[in-house]
């Protein structure tokens, strides 16, 4: 749980620091990063926030005894915000940093990070 906040909080923070932005800011388009972040926690996985929220989820349910907040609840969390990520952020970013962007899909795993620099 401890490492899910860890994700969570430091994913906001590189967004803020070197992006210039915030989390959804294709919901408020004044407040959307002005940099693709491809470093930091960013190198390891595309969207570490969601990674992080799952993990506290995941704790949470674990600590409390309660299947359904440690198993069902990640998945369903999963399954919605993919369809976000995939149906709405993902083709804006495609928009706003064309080439760049879609180098990073192709280096960076959509969730589950990668802990180990890939082998070229």
């Amino acid at each position: 749980m401890l490492l899910g906040g860890y994700f969570v909080l430091e994913s906001i923070r590189v967004l803020l620091v070197t992006g210039g932005g915030i989390p959804l800011g294709d919901l408020i388009p004044s407040d959307q990063s002005e940099a693709l972040v491809r470093d930091g926690v960013y190198s390891m996985t595309r969207n570490l926030m969601l990674f992080g929220y799952l993990l506290a989820l995941s704790g949470g349910g674990l600590l409390t005894s309660s299947f359904s907040t440690a198993f069902i609840s990640p998945l369903l969390y999963t399954a919605l915000w993919t369809a976000w990520i995939k149906g709405r952020e993902e083709p804006a970013l495609e928009r706003r940093f064309g080439d760049e962007y879609h180098r990073y899909k192709e280096e960076t795993p959509f969730l589950v990070p990668r802990l180990f620099p890939r082998r070229r």
